[in-house]
């Protein structure tokens, strides 16, 4: 059975698509060492979105 592909996709798409706060979103970015434009998959931005959100003293974006 073949894999399907995953779909990459900007971070700043998406944000737009997940409705990340643009704090977050900057501290994900700088936290990943990903700069303006980098293509990842829709699972890969969200489980580092919630690993930074998770981080210390990010507890009040939870």
């Amino acid at each position: 059975m073949p894999r399907t592909k995953e779909i990459l996709l900007s971070v700043e798409t998406l944000q737009e698509r997940m409705k990340i706060p643009a704090e977050i979103h900057a501290g994900t970015c700088a936290r990943q060492g990903w700069a303006r434009g980098k293509k990842v998959t829709e699972k890969e931005y969200a489980e580092s979105v919630k690993q930074f959100r998770q981080s210390a003293g990010r507890r009040r974006y939870a």
